[in-house]
């Protein structure tokens, strides 16, 4: 290989890209700000949930369709810690129970008894415990309403997990 190769190698764009390429197109601005907006959004909701709970009396809930992508974002939110928070329990609680005989023989009941249990029953005292916890924010409310379908899932991941190979 001579200098004058080494020369043009140099002085070429890398990966046979062209000065055309060299710019941004739209699939790149696309792939920007596509993540940039979902962060936004995310921020905004997790920002409104954590608004005043005396914000619900003043503002309260329509069914107006302008209202919609909101409560499909919270919703979207809640689903998503709750299942988040159902993926954390499991791998802490279920790979316990696989890795000691004593949490075992506590835990894997303990799964039975709370498939078993009615989730109205459950539902209102963790409303209230939630409530307490966050007191005067909207939190405590979203956190019951999480807790509402998280209710039966921890029971039946966890055994899932400890019951595979």
């Amino acid at each position: 290989m001579n200098i004058r190769a080494v020369a043009t190698a140099v002085t070429t764009c890398p990966l046979g890209l062209g000065e055309r390429d060299a710019l941004p197109n739209f699939y790149n601005v696309a792939v920007f700000i596509g993540p940039a907006a979902a962060l936004v959004v995310v921020g905004h909701g997790a920002g409104e949930m954590l608004a005043p709970l005396a914000g619900l009396g003043t503002a309260p809930i329509t069914l107006d369709v302008s209202g919609l992508p909101e409560f499909v974002l919270r919703t979207t939110l809640r689903m998503y810690a709750a299942i988040v928070a159902s993926l954390i329990f499991t791998f802490v609680v279920a790979t316990l129970a696989t890795k000691s005989r004593k949490a075992e023989l506590v835990i894997i009941p303990a799964f039975d008894i709370l498939q078993s249990v009615h989730v109205l029953g459950f539902l209102t005292f963790a409303v209230g415990f939630f409530l307490r916890m966050s007191p005067g924010s909207q939190l405590g409310a979203r956190d019951s309403a999480r807790t509402s379908p998280m209710r039966w899932k921890p029971p039946t991941i966890p055994a899932s997990f400890w019951g595979s190979p």
